[in-house]
């Protein structure tokens, strides 16, 4: 298992950085691999589900389950991704600080075959690579938050 975390400030309330969240179009955006959402539903109790179409650095295309399986406004939302050969949760808290938003993230992905799987991806660098990837969307998402609080 591989996993990463990271926490930010951004300069929004928290039910706008919630909601910001909470729009599947805005966190895709921030996938590379992600082309575009072939399906979405709203569950009765607010959560969503959709599928995203992927293609990989190789050109391979593959779909992605993404589901909201915890979703508590203001405060936190989890997602689990399903992919071919893995499973990736990501816990996002949202905490008031002053006049802004504390955003801790968590993300987790477990490979399918455990040892085999969590070797070759250590091999890779992937640890290093996820946790600076993390890092990088972090301020991206910040900038486009913060692009609609000045």
């Amino acid at each position: 298992m591989l996993a990463a975390s990271a926490s930010i400030l951004i300069p929004a309330p928290v039910d706008d950085v919630f909601a910001f969240f909470d729009d599947l179009d805005n966190v895709l955006e921030f996938n590379p691999l992600a082309e575009r959402i072939t399906s979405i539903e709203r569950l009765p109790d607010g959560r969503l589900r959709c599928d995203v179409q992927m293609r990989a650095g190789n050109g391979q295309e593959f779909t992605v389950r993404y589901e909201q399986t915890e979703r508590q406004p203001p405060i936190r939302i989890v997602t689990k991704a399903h992919g071919p050969s893995w499973t990736a949760v990501n816990e996002r808290r949202f905490v008031q600080e002053g006049s802004g938003t504390r955003l801790t993230v968590r993300t987790t992905v477990q490979y399918r075959r455990r040892f085999l799987g969590t070797l070759v991806a250590w091999l890779r660098g992937d640890l290093t690579r996820t946790q600076l990837e993390l890092d990088a969307v972090l301020m991206a998402q910040r900038e486009r938050i913060t692009a609609r609080h000045p």
